[in-house]
């Protein structure tokens, strides 16, 4: 039996066109229930009937009704069912009807209507029809590579069961103007063809996004004539006229066609300007913001934040010219701190600049990985580096020699090096907010005098620690007749600069305003005297010191400052014997970074510099220069972002049961990540992750793993070997889980994989998340609560049911290299690599 509200909308629809009917329907939902709604219905709706304005009312004010019944589609569906949590109901729910849901929760401010319920068992929902297309288009998938499926021991039937949501990880979607959902006609014409008919479904000041009945021909950077026919009949604005847009993007969503308009640069139209910023303020309230850019930004940001401060590999940003490459900075975490202190030098400096040969340089660059063998020994007080290649050993005749010194050593390292091109000036991230809101928690951009640094860079390598996959020599007792030759690696003591190491921190990232302003002041502790300094800049809970002389001071120490003149000239005593803790000292320990204890509520200095900021605020000048790590930090981790050589992944643990449910994928396209591309049902939205989850791996051996991180805080490493060879036209695959230590059988497996088919070897790190402060994230989850608060609550479980992460490496050409494969089989190899599944 038909819903009585079908009816009503039957009825209704014959009294006006069904599509014009259906975009009032649409456009007023959200509104059913605020106080403007009559004003607005009767605007939108002046010149239809009496009857059909009462009953269209009629319709929307049952739609927006609260709905009391319980969704269970365990019964009407072959999909798998979930418990959904609403209101103290538990709903069942397969994909498309919590997709519905959902949807319905964002148009109704969290509210489960009779619309929503109605969506959900409506049978030509098109979002029902097309989800069932997908699943035959998968199921067609499965059954032309069921040879390939199949060469898992007890392989899972379904594609689905392997595909992991994923996410770009560095795309900047940064939005300089609200966008209102907003629905109205409008009229498009392109080169091609004329009178296109669609409807916009969000506006800006200079863009619009537009949903047409059908695709046409078109494509990015086109030019589109729009009529704004909607806006001209409904609010009488006389002023319009057709409009150039350029599209931006093209997409197809629920078999709905969609194109991103953006206004050309060449039309200027102040009075439509005018009204249109008028008309976003005064309805977005309504209307609803358009927070789905939000959304994403603050999720994907969220679990970026949860990962880098485990990052065990170690970036570094370097300047590359020619065959000259200088490594400028270090992002250093507590999780790699060991490889940077691998390379501190005597005077503590951290000298890995030292491994920049001319071919080596070239050779990172043209096939974008290195090999390297590293030690270092300490003679007559001083710290000497020597680092070699296999194939630089090999060519000098060297490698007996430098391993035999080299592996007696406890500094003995084995690093694979990644190299990607990045472009310096794609540091500054900036947040999701549209630049004209006034957001009170927005991160202040770096200074000019930072964004100047990192431009200078122009390529990052990563470099991981595989030591543990090298097997020691079995004799060491007989030395090799010469040991001349392990000269030849030895750094040079001088003639290239340090590389500073930058430290990932997110509590030391500024959350106020500084401004200049010098003073005298003495600076004491319990082991220094009093001695003369100069403050730099100054913040309400913080300041910056000139010392006169170095002070060999550490990070997290405390110390007393006595800001005399100050006290002087405003006669006041509470900025006399201050107690502040130090958060940063420069390398020459001639400049110190201070701020007031992070649990002490009342400081008087505290007090006093907020009162004195605020009444001398016109004369002080905003200083936002970060001499440290602040500003350049932020700025380094986002450039690591755009060409990471890793690929991220994120665990829930939900009752000891472990789930994969995203992963980030990195712009910088290696082979291993290719090969997951080619895999069945892997596409923008999702990645095909079967080699990591063949025969339930996550039970075995990934789970006991996983309980062991998170029960112990431990970080471990897993190689994941991955054999593919062709079969009647095929390919089957075989993968194993090793530790690096079993040299044995990882030997056995790489020469097995080099005679038949081809393999890759993927070094993955396991480490429980990090925590994700607050603050990082204020800024858009206060502006996502504004217009969509449920929305902001399923970030934060979202982001909270993550308990462990994952990166894995392609390590493979530096495991061959250990081995014994000279440079010509590396390359057959690679070249064999890429044939599969081509």
């Amino acid at each position: 039996m038909p819903h009585y509200g079908w009816a009503i909308a039957a009825q209704t629809a014959e009294r006006m066109s069904t599509t014009h009917y259906q975009q009032l329907v649409e456009q007023l939902k959200p509104i059913v229930n605020d106080p403007d709604f009559d004003a607005i219905f009767n605007q939108l709706t002046t010149g239809e009937e009496g009857a059909v304005r009462l009953q269209l009312k009629l319709e929307l004010q049952r739609l927006a009704a609260p709905c009391n019944r319980t969704v269970d589609m365990r019964s009407k569906t072959t999909n798998e069912c979930k418990a959904v949590e609403h209101n103290g109901r538990t709903h069942y729910l397969d994909p498309v009807s919590k997709i519905i849901f959902e949807r319905g929760l964002n148009t109704y401010n969290g509210i489960f209507t009779q619309d929503t319920f109605e969506q959900i068992f409506k049978p030509d929902n098109p979002l029902r029809q097309r989800y069932q297309e997908e699943q035959e288009e998968r199921q067609a998938l499965q059954d032309a590579n069921q040879d390939f499926v199949a060469a898992y021991p007890n392989a899972e039937a379904d594609i689905d069961s392997y595909l992991v949501e994923s996410f770009n990880l560095g795309v900047e979607r940064h939005r300089h103007e609200e966008r209102m959902n907003f629905s109205v006609d409008v009229t498009l014409a392109t080169q091609k063809q004329k009178a296109i008919a669609a409807v916009t479904t969000d506006i800006s000041l200079s863009g619009i996004r537009v949903k047409l009945k059908e695709a046409c021909p078109i494509n990015v950077e086109d030019s589109v004539i729009v009529e704004l026919t909607g806006l001209i009949r409904e609010f009488a604005f006389n002023e319009a006229r057709p409009i150039t847009y350029i599209v931006v993007g093209v997409e197809e969503v629920d078999g709905n066609v969609y194109w991103r308009l953006r206004r050309s640069e060449d039309e200027h139209l102040p009075e439509m300007d005018q009204f249109l910023t008028g008309f976003i303020n005064g309805y977005k309230r309504r209307y609803k913001i358009n927070v789905d850019n939000t959304e994403k930004t603050l999720l994907h940001q969220g679990l970026t934040l949860s990962f880098l401060p485990r990052l065990k590999r170690l970036p570094l940003f370097l300047n590359v010219r020619h065959s000259q490459c200088q490594a400028m900075y270090a992002l250093a975490t507590a999780a790699n701190q060991a490889i940077v202190d691998d390379w501190r030098d005597d005077t503590n400096r951290f000298m890995i600049n030292g491994i920049w040969r001319p071919h080596r340089v070239r050779e990172l660059v043209e096939h974008g990985q290195l090999t390297l063998y590293c030690f270092s020994l300490i003679a007559r007080g001083k710290r000497y580096f020597y680092s070699a290649t296999p194939d630089e050993l090999i060519k000098l005749d060297a490698l007996e020699s430098f391993l035999w010194v080299g592996q007696q050593k406890p500094s003995w390292r084995v690093y694979h090096l990644a190299y990607s091109p990045v472009d310096g000036n794609k540091a500054l991230f900036r947040d999701s907010i549209p630049e004209q809101v006034d957001i009170a928690s927005r991160r202040l951009a770096p200074s000019a005098t930072t964004l100047g640094k990192v431009a200078q860079v122009n390529g990052m390598v990563v470099i991981t620690n595989i030591s543990d996959s090298f097997e020691q020599l079995a004799d060491t007792d007989n030395a090799p007749e010469s040991l001349e030759k392990v000269k030849l690696f030895a750094h040079k003591r001088s003639g290239f600069p340090a590389t500073a190491p930058i430290m990932l921190s997110y509590t030391d990232i500024r959350q106020e305003h500084r401004f200049a302003f010098q003073t005298r002041c003495r600076i004491s502790s319990n082991e220094i005297a009093a001695t003369e300094a100069l403050t730099v800049d100054i913040s309400a809970r913080g300041m910056r010191l000139a010392l006169e002389q170095p002070l060999p001071l550490t990070k997290g120490e405390n110390v007393t400052i006595d800001c005399y003149q100050l006290s002087q000239r405003h006669h006041v005593k509470a900025v006399t014997a201050l107690q502040y803790e130090v958060v940063g000292v420069s390398a020459d320990q001639s400049e110190l970074h201070l701020r007031v204890f992070p649990n002490q509520a009342q400081h008087p200095g505290a007090k006093f510099f907020k009162r004195f900021i605020h009444h001398y605020k016109d004369r002080l000048t905003n200083n936002q220069s970060e001499s440290l790590s602040s500003g350049l930090e932020v700025c380094l981790r986002q450039l690591y972002l755009t060409a990471p050589s890793s690929l991220p992944l994120f665990f829930t643990n939900k009752g000891r049961r472990w789930t994969l449910p995203l992963v980030g994928k990195s712009p910088v396209k290696t082979p291993w990540f290719n090969f997951l591309q080619k895999l069945p049902g892997s596409n923008d939205g999702y990645l095909n992750l079967q080699p990591l989850l063949r025969a339930n791996a996550l039970s075995d051996p990934l789970e006991p793993l996983l309980n062991h991180v998170c029960d112990d805080k431990a970080v471990t490493e897993l190689l994941l070997f991955v054999h593919c060879t062709e079969h009647n036209g095929e390919w089957l695959l075989t993968t194993e889980y090793l530790r690096s230590s079993e040299h044995a059988k990882l030997g056995y497996l790489i020469d097995k994989g080099m005679l038949s088919g081809a393999c890759r070897i993927i070094h993955w790190v396991f480490s429980p998340k990090a925590k994700v402060e607050a603050k990082e994230l204020r800024a858009e989850l206060t502006y996502l609560t504004q217009y969509a608060a449920h929305r902001a609550d399923r970030i934060r479980e979202t982001l909270s049911a993550v308990a462990a992460i994952s990166d894995g490496c392609d390590i493979t050409d530096s495991l061959l290299a250990i081995y014994g494969y000279n440079t010509a089989q590396r390359r057959e190899a690679a070249q064999a690599w890429s044939h599969v599944l081509a």
